[in-house]
């Protein structure tokens, strides 16, 4: 994530009287490792303003539902070590759902649940569209719809 990048989103929420805010991983497409290290670097440099983070474990990027799920379990534990890690998410599971049967969907990020449930944290779930799904083909979203997250 680039600095201009973060200070657009510092503006946003001083704009709007926003002193902090909870650094997020978009889960459901793909996860790479960069992701999550940029959100706790971030978290890092800037505590009065991102103190915590919520983390999304590694997806393979051409296939992102065939995730290792013991790999996804101890990827989760590892990052829970950290305590500015507070949880697992944002989980999308319209992306999750397009990608297999939710009978296939849901034993598999089991062990992950299993790993949040022993350390007592959340998981955040995206319920809806994202805003890319509901786009036209090659049609870009505008500046002012970017989220507040800026891990993604």
């Amino acid at each position: 994530m680039d600095n201009n990048c973060v200070q657009s989103i510092l503006k946003l929420m001083d704009k709007n009287g926003i002193d902090q805010g909870i650094g997020i991983v978009s889960q459901g497409l793909s996860v790479l490792p960069l992701e999550n290290q940029a959100a706790l670097r971030i978290a890092e440099a800037l505590p009065e303003r991102f103190p915590y983070v919520m983390v999304g474990f590694t997806q393979p990027e051409d296939t992102p539902w065939l995730y290792d799920t013991q790999k996804a379990a101890d990827e989760m534990e590892a990052y829970l070590q950290n305590s500015i890690v507070k949880g697992f998410g944002e989980v999308a599971l319209e992306a999750f759902g397009y990608m297999a049967e939710w009978s296939q969907v849901w034993p598999r990020l089991r062990p992950v649940f299993e790993v949040l449930a022993a350390h007592n944290a959340p998981a955040l779930f995206h319920t809806g569209a994202a805003p890319f799904m509901q786009m036209g083909k090659g049609e870009k979203r505008p500046e002012s719809r970017r989220s507040m997250y800026f891990a993604n």
